[in-house]
């Protein structure tokens, strides 16, 4: 995830950041799928790959997103912090679930 960034804003910067980050969002959703889905090692840790690929282009392009929607004040603050909630719950629950599962 860490070394895919500084590739996912080339990326963003070269083809828009819409475009991205909606594909991003629907390779996610595939590969969890597949990743679900699974019956072999291999395949399950290439679905992770993919999914923290797609986590690389999605975060910053989230993030710029909101701060080219906002004006700077309470407006981008409150979006960010909702943004932040959202993920970090996100995060946390993953986490729990996957524990469970």
């Amino acid at each position: 995830f860490g070394a895919l960034l500084l590739f996912g804003g080339r990326l963003v910067a070269i083809l828009g950041r819409r475009p991205v980050y909606l594909a991003a969002l629907l390779v996610f959703a595939a590969a969890s799928l597949v990743g679900a889905l699974a019956d072999h090692t291999a395949l399950l840790v290439a679905t992770r790959f993919v999914k923290g690929f797609c986590a690389a282009l999605t975060a910053p392009t989230g993030l710029a997103i909101i701060a080219s929607a906002f004006p700077e004040g309470p407006a981008r603050s409150r979006a960010l912090s909702v943004y932040s909630l959202f993920g970090a719950s996100g995060f946390s629950v993953g986490l729990l679930l996957s524990g469970a599962l």
